[in-house]
């Protein structure tokens, strides 16, 4: 008896039905990412690359050779922003690129609204550019020793975070009229010692990324606070409607209301999970770490509680946090009625190394906190159990 319990226990730490990140062969590495159409595009160090299968095949543009650093675009436009050479542009989805008139410009950031084109990392005396005809004539501003880390445009609201090299501190700037005014923005946020190094926009919420975190605006831009995504270097966001995806070193993290709670969703991810560039298009997300990852956007965003009540309306069990961890991780569950729950830890083959819940409880959200201290560094597994709900998940600790 004991046996046949020890392969059915094997037998279900196999089988991860659900969903996860599946990594794309193709491209090594992404510094952003953008969606044409139903085209998927690249920028990494060697070029430009183009999917038109959501990341399944991808091919090399007529930029290859180039590095850049930033894509943007607005229906069938795309810019890429060229370390050395200006702005590219293609008129056809990323199939076709031309190079701009200005090509002596360094560009590491990128932005578009549907009047101007925005460009960040100017090296002719200016730290920032707008252009009004896609890149042909450009109009600089912030002369001086500025260097700029993010740049992001709403409507007629454009965001700048820079560094002044002769203070060595952050300033975030921000206009109402695509440029032609500016105002200083610090009520709320960090440190000038800590770089905005990314914005986002969701419905009327303004988020900014840092190594401190996530802060958030609700009145664009001129007060701010800080969520519970704190103590995360954050790279990017990518947001749909109320759901708002942060890419960390320590992986991919969604928040469903406006960055009051944040859910790691890593599952998937192998070996370093520090993200970088993220996408939403075609009902997936995309992310760049180690090459370009994918999942389906439906499995991230339905696994969360509802958020229009304090009850859940399913059973559920979540990803540990952080993942790899020493030498402890809290571990997230919920019920959607009253059950007698077990929670338990086992190694690779399958015997019970704690039991972390063993009783009834009401219907919630529950966290509780694995201590693995005294364990070595290796795979292990949380299975939990509440009348026919089962489910098992994989952690990692590293000593």
């Amino acid at each position: 008896m004991k046996k046949i319990i020890f392969v059915l226990i094997l037998i279900s730490f196999a089988d991860f039905s659900e969903a996860q990140w599946v990594q794309l062969n193709g491209v090594s590495y992404a510094s952003s990412l953008v969606k044409s159409g139903s085209n998927i595009i690249a920028s990494e160090t060697y070029g430009v690359y183009l999917s038109t299968n959501n990341g399944n095949n991808w091919t090399y543009t007529a930029c290859n050779g180039t590095e850049f650093n930033s894509l943007a675009g607005i229906g069938n436009n795309v810019f890429a922003g060229a370390v050395y050479g200006g702005v590219f542009m293609s008129t056809n989805s990323g199939i076709n690129w031309l190079q701009t008139p200005q090509n002596s410009m360094s560009i590491s950031y990128l932005a578009k609204n549907s009047t101007y084109l925005f460009a960040g990392g100017g090296n002719s005396g200016a730290a920032f550019y707008r252009s009004s005809n896609n890149g042909i004539n450009w109009i600089g501003m912030f002369t001086g020793s500025f260097v700029p880390y993010a740049v992001a445009a709403k409507d007629s609201s454009v965001f700048i975070s820079f560094v002044d090299n002769t203070m060595f501190n952050n300033f975030i700037y921000r206009s109402l009229n695509n440029g032609t005014s500016w105002t200083e923005l610090s009520t709320g946020l960090p440190d000038p010692n800590e770089i905005i190094t990314c914005f986002g926009f969701s419905n009327t919420t303004v988020y900014a990324g840092c190594s401190a975190g996530v802060y958030c605006s609700t009145n664009n831009g001129t007060s701010w606070y800080q969520t519970s995504l704190n103590n995360r270097e954050v790279h990017c966001f990518a947001i749909t409607g109320n759901n708002v995806f942060a890419s960390t070193i320590y992986g991919v993290y969604l928040s469903i209301n406006n960055g009051t709670n944040w859910t790691l969703k890593d599952e998937g991810f192998n070996g370093d999970p520090g993200v970088g560039a993220l996408l939403i298009a075609n009902n997936y997300i995309f992310a760049s770490s180690s090459g370009i990852w994918r999942r389906p956007l439906s499995d991230m965003i339905i696994d969360e509680v509802n958020p229009n009540s304090n009850v859940p309306d399913k059973f559920y069990l979540y990803q540990n946090y952080p993942n790899p961890f020493n030498p402890s991780t809290i571990i997230r569950y919920q019920i959607k009625d009253s059950r007698f729950v077990t929670l338990k830890v086992y190694d690779v083959r399958g015997r019970e190394i704690e039991t972390l819940v063993n009783e009834k409880q009401n219907a919630g959200t529950y966290e509780v906190e694995f201590d693995a201290g005294n364990l070595p560094s290796g795979a292990y597994f949380y299975r939990m159990n509440s009348g026919l709900f089962s489910d098992t998940k994989k952690l990692m600790v590293i000593k």
